[in-house]
């Protein structure tokens, strides 16, 4: 995952795939956001992070990163704080952090979370309050989650890429 180029969406393209002068990426093939759960089985080396397969239509075609939720971040850098070598894991998670976008949490964001945790309390299906906003953040931006968490299933409308 190195970075080569820049993508017109803001991000490094890790693939090496751009080519000079094309319009947009391929947003048919990078509607996924990654959940701390991927990212840390990838950083650990278990057999479920691996990266997304390659864009349908083959090699040569311009593929952005993919994409983060912004309180992925705030999960990686706690959990590497917590570690028995922070030093290693905050170099480890400052390194994948950066071949990815982030998805903002605006005001959209803010009012998807507001909703769906109200409507997620009264059904009594509470799922943590970081993974609220990161599934508000997906379902805004219209993203599938990749994550092993089942619970981000019991929210309504939310696609879910297991492992």
């Amino acid at each position: 995952m190195r970075p080569a180029v820049e993508c017109p969406e803001g991000g490094p393209d890790f693939t090496g795939a751009h080519q000079r002068g094309h319009v947009s990426c391929d947003v048919e093939y990078m509607t996924v956001a990654l959940d701390t759960t991927f990212l840390v089985d990838l950083l650990r080396g278990r057999k479920g992070g691996r990266p997304p397969p390659p864009p349908p239509g083959g090699a040569g075609r311009p593929v952005c990163p993919p994409r983060h939720e912004a309180l992925t971040s705030l999960e990686l850098y706690r959990g590497a704080y917590l570690s028995a070598d922070p030093e290693r894991n905050m170099a480890a998670a400052k390194k994948i952090l950066a071949a990815l976008i982030v998805l903002p949490l605006d005001d959209d964001a803010a009012t998807v979370f507001g909703a769906l945790s109200a409507r997620l309390r009264s059904e009594g299906k509470r799922i943590g309050d970081f993974d609220e906003v990161i599934a508000a953040i997906a379902l805004c931006r219209d993203r599938e989650i990749v994550s092993r968490d089942e619970h981000f299933r019991e929210v309504a409308g939310l696609k879910v890429v297991g492992w």
